[in-house]
């Protein structure tokens, strides 16, 4: 049997070159490589999603970040929500933000909340009125996102002690009794 210079016989050689170019192999090529350009592409954007996400969630400087729920269908004044802080791992001052998450149906351009803090084991009491505007005056809201809208305000730089914990209510101070379109008030505290 003739054998080439690769050491095939020549009925092999010849039918590696067929296999070679036979359009089952092409298809099979442009297959693989239309199927790895739709699989490869949302694999990338997820996983560049998730590093973002974990870059904006694990800020080093982040001691606590909660939400409470409200009912969107409205918030009654005398439904108060409450956040318990843990224990500080080091003494240091703390930024302390309060986040809303509004959506359009809420009716008015502004919205007065009252916090009150109480630090733990020294029993201090702190009190603060915040004023977040909502709309300007074009009526657009002024929150970022589309269907939700988050507003925040930084209302205290908090001096604590390693081991001092907090005791943090929130309640909102409208005239009317029941406020819709509040869906959710968040606490974040952060090291200067």
């Amino acid at each position: 049997m003739p054998t080439s210079s690769h050491g095939l016989s020549a009925n092999a050689h010849k039918m590696s070159e067929q296999t070679a170019k036979s359009p089952i192999h092409t298809m099979s090529k442009t297959a693989w490589h239309a199927l790895t350009k739709r699989v490869a592409m949302p694999i990338l954007l997820c996983a560049c999603w998730a590093a973002c996400m974990a870059a904006v969630a694990c800020h080093p400087h982040t001691r606590y970040d909660e939400y409470q729920h409200t009912d969107a269908e409205g918030w009654d004044r005398d439904t108060v929500l409450c956040f318990d802080v843990a224990p500080v791992t080091s003494t240091d001052t703390y930024i302390e933000t309060l986040n809303i998450r509004t959506d359009n149906r809420y009716p008015f351009r502004q919205l007065r909340l009252i916090v009150d803090q109480e630090k733990i084991p020294s029993h201090e009491h702190l009190t603060d009125t915040l004023l977040f505007s909502i709309y300007n005056d074009d009526g657009d809201n002024e929150g970022r996102g589309f269907s939700l809208f988050q507003n925040e305000k930084v209302f205290r730089f908090l001096p604590l002690s390693q081991g001092d914990s907090l005791h943090v209510t929130v309640r909102h101070d409208m005239r009317r009794h029941s406020i819709p379109g509040i869906h959710e008030v968040g606490l974040r505290l952060e090291v200067n």
